[in-house]
């Protein structure tokens, strides 16, 4: 039924629909508790409220939706629990944009008869529906089998209100257990006089307060200065299922303003969450984010939490739980430096979690530094080199990660050659990591990869204890132009045990 709506919306009236396709493909560069740092930026075609989907040896892994986004980079948001996600998986972009192409005009000789002005429906829709099988075999425990589901269905409105409906959802065939990552509906425009949100709510400015299921309305008033306000649910964290366990409100201000060389955007947002009736966090996040031209961006953000009736420890009035600061420099095309600081301490909550002072509670600060240089050109390839130093006062030293990088141009051959090692060290272990891959198009339909990854580690300062090898392949074969076949071997050999991994899916797009 899906297509059939969709043919009778792609023809009207002799008007025809065509669809100019984005895609671009990156990874991700860095992990929070509750947010998602990748290198798809504004050059390949990104933007705000963009979904991204992120994968790993080819299976798919989840969406993530861009919440700020810079020439060469973005942060997003997780639609499904962020744990599933690490370093290095891939996101990909892919999206559709809707042409009207008008009819062919007719030559006639003589008294042509006035055409009726062609009709053209107001609504679009897209979205993808997938299959994927996954069969993990062990050689110390039982085979695993998984079959899941997934539909991510989008429909638009350019009418009255211009009204959007968003729906991601995800099933295991087996179980038949269901999650509904993402279900909203908005109305009208984000910088308009008015703007509403109802189901899981997104916005810029909202970013740091968490998904919330509920409703919000805005309004943006001289193009620069908009003022919302929202109510809903804390979705379980666990599986980001809907509960209503834990009740949110608040408000927020955002603020942006663009000249010739400068262009700015800042947001502060207070939200309060009560769980049976009792206040069980209340605190305040704001960011800050400044672009000069294309070649120095700085962003702060900060979240305070209050502590109105009672002191936890050190903690009185506003204290800061998280911290954020980073800034980018763009010298030349093609070379890019970042640095980024930021710090965290556990959240209190009252009510909802028991995580009040007792002999496992920690108040301490953990913070790290993450610096990255990066350099590519079009005969070159591209170097990516990387520190991340992450300390905590119970820790007699910091963790530490070193990456180095480089990935060869896509030649003639339509071949590419990818290496990355990692230092590793932190309080438990130290390790090094290899990984060395190959990507080959055989044509505009089929793509192939390979990886071969070893790992050596140990405890203390020891990296020669353990190792562990891994060999993965797929291909990826687009069947027609809207279904897309993929599938992946992977065997993971250790001293002690041995895994193999097998995923094939189907999707899609419509």
């Amino acid at each position: 039924m899906i297509k059939k709506l969709f043919v009778s919306l792609m023809i009207c009236q002799g008007f025809i629909f065509t669809q100019e396709s984005i895609k671009a493909e990156g990874t991700i560069t860095y992990v929070t508790t509750d947010q998602v740092y990748s290198d798809i930026g504004l050059n390949k075609g990104a933007a705000v409220g963009d979904t991204l989907t992120v994968l790993r040896r080819g299976q798919e892994l989840g969406l993530i939706h861009i919440t700020s986004i810079a020439n060469k980079s973005s942060v997003s948001e997780s639609l499904v629990p962020i744990s599933q996600f690490q370093l290095g998986d891939r996101v990909v972009l892919e999206k559709i944009n809707n042409m009207i192409l008008p009819p062919k005009k007719e030559i006639v000789s003589q008294k042509p008869k006035p055409a009726k002005p062609a009709k053209r429906s107001p609504w679009r829709q897209s979205g993808n529906i997938s299959a994927r099988y996954m069969s993990t075999q062990y050689s110390d425990k039982p085979t695993k089998n998984r079959s899941i589901g997934m539909v991510n269905y989008r429909l638009r409105s350019s009418g009255f209100l211009k009204p959007q409906l968003w729906v991601y959802g995800r099933s295991d065939l087996l179980s038949g257990d269901f999650n509904l990552y993402q279900a909203r509906l908005t109305l009208g425009q984000s910088n308009g006089k008015f703007f509403m949100q109802a189901g899981r709510v997104f916005s810029p400015a909202l970013s740091g307060l968490g998904a919330t299921d509920g409703l919000v309305v805005s309004s943006t008033f001289k193009k620069e200065i908009t003022l919302g306000v929202l109510g809903g649910y804390l979705p379980a964290q666990q599986n980001m299922d809907f509960s209503k366990d834990v009740l949110k409100t608040g408000g927020f201000i955002h603020y942006k303003k663009q000249t010739k060389n400068m262009r700015i955007n800042g947001s502060a947002a207070f939200a309060q969450q009560k769980f049976k009736g009792k206040t069980d966090r209340e605190f305040l996040y704001w960011s800050w984010r400044s672009d000069y031209k294309k070649s120095l961006s700085l962003a702060i953000n900060q979240t305070l939490d209050l502590y109105s009736t009672q002191s936890i420890g050190d903690r009185k009035s506003l204290t800061p739980t998280s911290n954020q600061i980073s800034i980018r420099f763009r010298p030349t095309n093609g070379l890019s430096l970042y640095s980024r600081y930021s710090g965290r301490r556990q959240v209190v909550y009252f009510e909802s979690v028991q995580t009040l002072p007792d002999s496992l509670f920690q108040d301490e600060l953990r913070s790290g530094w993450y610096n990255a240089f990066n350099w590519s050109s079009d005969g070159f390839g591209n170097i990516q080199i990387g520190l991340n130093l992450r300390s905590q006062i119970s820790f007699d030293r910091p963790a530490s990660v070193i990456v180095f990088g480089y990935q060869t141009p896509n030649k003639k051959n339509k071949r590419s050659y990818r290496f990355k090692t990692n230092f590793i060290r932190n309080d438990l272990l130290t390790g090094i990591r290899a990984v060395l891959g190959v990507d080959q198009s055989l044509n505009r339909n089929v793509s192939l990869y390979a990886d071969a990854d070893f790992y050596s580690y140990g405890y203390g300062n020891k990296s020669s204890d353990f190792f562990q090898s891994r060999f993965s392949g797929g291909f990826n074969w687009r069947v027609h132009k809207r279904i897309q076949f993929s599938t992946n071997i992977d065997y993971l050999k250790d001293k002690s045990y041995t895994n193999l991994f097998i995923y094939a899916g189907l999707n899609y797009r419509f």
